[in-house]
């Protein structure tokens, strides 16, 4: 049997014939297949909150989460796995909370901004932290379809986009956007812009919500001017030099400007901008997916690299994933959301190879 239990923290009653899916799925003999939906069944949830679905089958490896839909969204609990001899399986908890569109009610714990001057233009990524800290579910439309309210991108650079950080609370996919449900756990989103490259130019960053400490990661060799920034001299992070500055306590709707010139430093002997080694830590895009992440440092600059290119001659890869559970579990979300029509087919399937790779080489 499988049981669980829906915690309402809605402060209104639930429908009394409240329906929860409870969907299996399970891995192929093909390790290059990934996990396929094998299994669903819908039950109702109990006054109490519990339910129980009898008679499943549980075979070893076997992946189940459960499902039910308030509001037009459905929320998820968290996966659990089939064990060897197992004859029931608890999920964790189902947790459903009021909902608010109010996204002030988040709170940024950090932004950091990364300069990379690779390609034909300067890509800018800002990076954020932040966390929702209420008893309600926050809902976020997204603005034409890609803008996310809470975050401005610089002024005169062209958006790319947005993905979420690895190890980012997990999002909610919604119709219109995303929900973000309470959590003391950091949720983490990536915006992508570019600018046209020049020796010497300004980057103006909006913020709406106020920001608890903002940094600018620059390559070795290119400086920032700012009244309103700090120079925090060069670092080294994983043999990357940055140079670094900082700006703590931003204020809801500041602006903080700088101006940007410079070139990144070259390596010695190569005549090429020196570069970080490449890894395999890439994300699903936002309006793809939503699975979360803890960005650490070094790590994003690696991440934002990948997205360009791989350089298969360096050995030294860190990997986006601890373990299997984690690969399957990426590729479990990912299907949902390719299911709901959020993401696109050639996206999805691109996203789906990356990950069917990293599990075939956990194998």
């Amino acid at each position: 049997s499988i049981t669980g239990t829906v915690e309402n923290k809605s402060g209104t009653d639930l429908p009394s014939d409240l329906k929860i899916t409870l969907r299996g799925y399970e891995h192929g003999s093909d390790p290059n297949t990934g996990p396929q939906e094998v299994f669903t069944q819908e039950g109702v949830v109990n006054q109490d909150g519990t339910y129980t679905f009898e008679n499943v089958e549980m075979p070893e490896n076997r992946i189940f989460i459960s499902e039910v839909e308030v509001q037009g969204i459905k929320l998820k609990s968290t996966y659990g796995v089939v064990k060897a001899g197992d004859s029931s399986l608890t999920l964790p908890p189902l947790t459903i909370y009021a909902m608010t569109d109010d996204t002030s009610l988040l709170v940024v714990d950090e932004v950091r901004v990364f300069l990379d001057y690779s390609g034909t233009d300067v890509q800018v990524f800002g990076v954020y932290s932040f966390h929702n800290p209420g008893q309600q579910t926050v809902l976020v439309e997204l603005k034409d379809g890609n803008e996310i309210p809470f975050i401005k991108n610089p002024e005169g650079t062209t958006a790319q986009g947005y993905e979420a950080m690895q190890d980012s609370q997990p999002f909610v996919s919604t119709d219109k956007g995303l929900a973000i449900p309470p959590s003391e756990n950091s949720y983490g989103l990536i915006s992508f812009t570019t600018v046209p490259k020049q020796a010497k130019f300004d980057l103006s960053q909006p913020f709406i919500l106020p920001v608890a400490s903002l940094t600018v990661f620059l390559p070795e060799g290119v400086k920032a001017e700012s009244a309103s920034l700090t120079d925090e001299g060069l670092q080294t992070i994983q043999n990357i030099n940055f140079q670094v500055y900082s700006s703590p306590n931003v204020p809801a709707g500041a602006t903080i400007k700088f101006t940007v010139s410079g070139e990144p430093k070259v390596a010695s002997g190569t005549g090429t901008t020196a570069q970080p080694a490449s890894n395999t830590n890439q994300n699903l895009l936002i309006g793809a997916g939503a699975l979360g992440l803890a960005l650490i440092l070094a790590g994003a600059w690696l991440y934002l690299r990948d997205r360009k290119s791989v350089d298969e001659e360096d050995g030294d890869e860190t990997p986006e994933f601890e373990s299997s559970d984690d690969v399957l579990d990426a590729i479990v979300a990912l299907d949902d959301l390719h299911r709901a029509k959020k993401i696109s087919d050639e996206a999805y399937q691109r996203r789906r190879t990356e990950l069917k790779g990293v599990l075939k080489g956990m194998m």
